[in-house]
């Protein structure tokens, strides 16, 4: 079974009209994830929430019903205590940032198979789940070809 997560520039870029071409990607990813098996991890929601705090105060409302409107389609996996220390030799491990290491742990434990991220390496595995950028040429035929597209 194929299961997705996404992290946090993913779902920040379908919000940000700052980008209109990473903007147009992430806003059909949304879609394609809210009809696959995919999962958000708390950490991911709340980074993503505290960005909220740095938008101009006109795009909050929209920023944070997006965050509603995802974390009531999608499920939450919550960060259970042990892997907080797992996340550690996985950074160490793979020379990630802790709360890098922290996403991956969290998605290994939750079966998910590929981790949608700009910010970690293209193509690595990392217990069981491959890092993949949804921006890249390679990244998008890849998910197309996964999700069915």
């Amino acid at each position: 079974m194929i299961r997705f997560s996404v992290d946090t520039n993913v779902l920040f870029y379908a919000i940000d009209a700052g980008d209109p071409e990473r903007q147009q990607v992430a806003l059909r990813l949304a879609s394609d994830l809210l009809l696959a098996e995919t999962v958000l991890t708390q950490q991911v929601v709340g980074e993503y929430l505290s960005l909220a705090r740095k938008v101009p105060a006109r795009t909050r409302p929209a920023f944070l019903a997006q965050a509603q409107a995802l974390t009531g389609a999608l499920p939450l996996v919550a960060t259970q205590p042990h892997l907080l220390f797992e996340a550690l030799e996985v950074a160490t491990a793979h020379r990630l940032q802790y709360w890098d290491a922290l996403i991956l742990a969290v998605c290994a434990s939750a079966g998910v198979t590929h981790l949608l991220s700009e910010d970690m390496q293209d193509g690595m595995v990392v217990g069981g789940v491959t890092v993949r950028n949804p921006f890249s040429a390679e990244g998008q035929a890849e998910l197309a070809t996964l999700i069915g597209r």
